[in-house]
């Protein structure tokens, strides 16, 4: 999902950057309603709840909620690029937003990436009985030595 995220959002960025040539050339391939305000902002929204969406998976799975502020920041430029005060600066607004998102996109796919390759540490065993019941490897023990350890 993180990929479809993050490629949907680079798409954004590139829609943005080169808007003023996709004003000219968008209409004569019959593609006109992607640049419709309505649909760039259901373009907006989709792509706000996909990442909401995966970023919560992401973190229900690795734990770590280190794309969360750049998801935050991200959406934060995404809607000042909307603001009518700010529409000087729409553009550069809005992609840096949109590979914001892709930027938090590619870190809950790194942190899932991470969380895979470290080794689950074992819960620790704390009573005697837990002890003497585990699975441990005796070869060069004996069962008094063991349990002294």
């Amino acid at each position: 999902m993180d990929r479809l995220g993050a490629s949907l959002s680079v798409a954004c960025a590139l829609h943005c950057a080169l808007q003023p040539l996709l004003l000219l050339a968008l209409p004569f391939l019959g593609l006109s309603f992607l640049l419709n305000e309505q649909a760039e902002t259901i373009f907006l929204i989709c792509s706000a709840l996909l990442a909401s969406f995966s970023l919560v998976q992401g973190h229900q799975h690795h734990g770590r909620s280190t794309a969360f502020p750049v998801l935050a920041l991200s959406l934060a430029l995404i809607i000042a690029s909307r603001l009518p005060g700010l529409s000087h600066m729409e553009m550069i607004l809005a992609v840096t937003g949109a590979l914001g998102i892709a930027s938090a996109h590619g870190i809950n796919m790194y942190l899932h990436r991470q969380f895979h390759q470290i080794p689950q540490t074992p819960k620790p065993i704390e009573t005697i009985a837990e002890l003497n019941s585990a699975q441990l490897p005796l070869e060069n023990f004996s069962k008094q030595e063991a349990l002294s350890i």
